[in-house]
């Protein structure tokens, strides 16, 4: 069998972790495999000279998606996708219906590139941001994002109540633990897997016959925060 097409990742959903898109690029084109990169989340670090480097080998990609409506805030919904031939999608999702359109000189009619025939705005809502804020703010943009972002890791890092999901972030996500007292002594033992398992059922509780993560708050207490029945949202305090 052969595959249908290789995807690559720039920036997952949860951890942020970035696919190495030039090795996975180079694999593609050496057996003639159509090269996806879903930049949905990470895409947008192309525009920082600093960060960029994540994103190495994206040009060898025959498509990417970026979502500029997530890292460069443009509005919902603002999407693109990019090929090397822009025509293939024409070739595979033309209906060639008389009705539909007319023919003639039609480059910048995208409709018939898409299945429901339709020319969604999305490419306004980008050049219209990248004409207010440029090259330069979008830039910025990210290179300060991306600096929040590792403001907040060096703070839960100083703190002992703390304990970091991964060692080292590839992109914006600062994924932690809250490591209370009563449970504190298990985990430095490395018996952080049971904790974390215990501590997740703790803040578990049903609403409706339906589960909902809540934190619950008992005063002076500062072990696993227990289960509330009136549905107390707030966080536990450090008293």
């Amino acid at each position: 069998e052969t595959p249908f097409f290789v995807n690559a990742t720039a920036g997952t959903t949860v951890l942020g972790a970035f696919d190495p898109l030039r090795a996975i690029g180079k694999i593609a084109k050496q057996y003639n495999i159509w090269f996806h990169v879903d930049g949905s989340w990470g895409g947008s670090v192309i525009f920082s000279e600093k960060h960029k480097y994540l994103v190495d080998g994206s040009n060898l990609a025959d498509s990417i998606v970026i979502n500029p409506h997530k890292m460069l805030g443009a509005p919902l919904q603002c999407s693109f996708l990019l090929a090397q031939n822009s025509q293939i999608f024409a070739h595979a999702n033309s209906l060639g219906a008389e009705y539909l359109f007319h023919q003639g000189d039609s480059q910048y009619d995208l409709g018939d590139n898409t299945v429901g025939c339709g020319r969604k705005p999305d490419a306004v809502k980008l050049f219209i941001g990248w004409k207010i804020f440029g090259t330069e703010g979008y830039r910025a943009r990210i290179e300060h994002l991306f600096r929040m972002s590792e403001y907040l890791s060096r703070r839960l890092k100083s703190n002992k109540r703390f304990r970091m999901v991964l060692k080292e972030r590839q992109n914006l996500q600062v994924c932690f633990w809250y490591v209370p007292e009563g449970i504190k002594e298990y985990w430095l033992n490395g018996e952080n897997e049971e904790c974390s398992e215990n501590n997740g059922n703790g803040l578990r509780i049903k609403i409706n016959g339906e589960d909902k993560v809540l934190l619950g708050v008992r005063d002076g207490d500062k072990s696993v925060p227990s289960e509330t029945s009136n549905g107390d949202k707030s966080v536990p305090s450090e008293t």
